[in-house]
């Protein structure tokens, strides 16, 4: 992008730049349908996901369940639960699209927020007999959050740093708190040797 656009005034431009202005019309046509269709796939994924953990996960087992100690939802009234709750994450995403509209940097930005959350559960979880449910709840929403905080508060200058960052405290924050926890939570599966 250097090349083409030495003077570039915005970053976060070059790529439809490019694409718009510096190569042929079918090839720029395509890398902005491939960015389009990489975001909605990523979106509707996400959306199906959190939703379905939000339902499943959050309302039928932890709160219908262990909470009010009733049964839960049967497979329709989880179906009718999980659409709900993509309208509160439309709502978030739409916001979020408005403040900031940068629809690329939201793709890696999906995936860098996985990371940061999930990288020290699943690795430490699969690896380490002394991983609980504190330390990766923990884990998960502190590395997530701080991630996402940094999207907003990183200067450009420092971009990468975000990315960096907030897996590592993330996984620290998981072992602190599971040697915490471990009278009370004690790890129950075993470890991948």
């Amino acid at each position: 992008a250097l090349y083409f656009l030495p003077n570039i005034a915005d970053p976060f431009t070059a790529y439809p730049e490019l694409a718009i202005n510096h190569v042929p019309f079918p090839i720029g046509a395509a890398l902005l349908m491939g960015v389009l269709g990489a975001s909605m796939s990523t979106a509707n994924g996400g959306l199906l996901a959190i939703s379905s953990v939000m339902s499943r996960n959050i309302i039928q087992r932890d709160i219908l369940r262990r909470m009010l100690k009733r049964p839960g939802l049967d497979d329709r009234k989880l179906l009718l639960t999980t659409r709900i709750f993509t309208i509160p994450m439309m709502v978030a995403a739409f916001v979020l699209g408005y403040l900031i509209p940068q629809p690329g940097v939201y793709l890696i930005l999906a995936f860098d927020i996985v990371f940061a959350g999930a990288w020290a559960p699943l690795t430490l979880g699969l690896f380490w007999r002394k991983a609980n449910t504190p330390a990766a709840l923990a884990s998960l929403i502190v590395g997530s959050a701080l991630r996402l905080l940094m999207f907003f508060i990183t200067p450009v200058e420092y971009a990468g740093i975000e990315t960096m960052i907030p897996p590592v405290i993330s996984f620290v924050l998981f072992i602190v708190v599971a040697l915490m926890t471990q009278k009370k939570y004690p790890g129950r599966h075993g470890i991948v040797d």
